[in-house]
């Protein structure tokens, strides 16, 4: 947060403020649906894919 809010020239309670409200506004947006999965989703299919073209990427999540 002290990085973020040095970089915009602010106090770093305003960058954690500002930042709940923004999650606020997208969890409204999003809702509260939850998906259950029966086990955990494989990591590896989820970060290294192709694009469209056939490009490798890794998404590094």
């Amino acid at each position: 947060m002290d990085e973020t809010a040095e970089i915009l020239g602010c106090g770093s309670g305003t960058v954690k403020s500002q930042t709940q409200h923004g999650l606020a506004k997208l969890r409204a947006l999003l809702g509260t649906d939850r998906i259950e999965l029966d086990e955990p989703p494989d990591r590896r299919s989820a970060t290294n894919t192709t694009t469209s073209t056939g490009e490798w990427i890794n998404a590094g999540i």
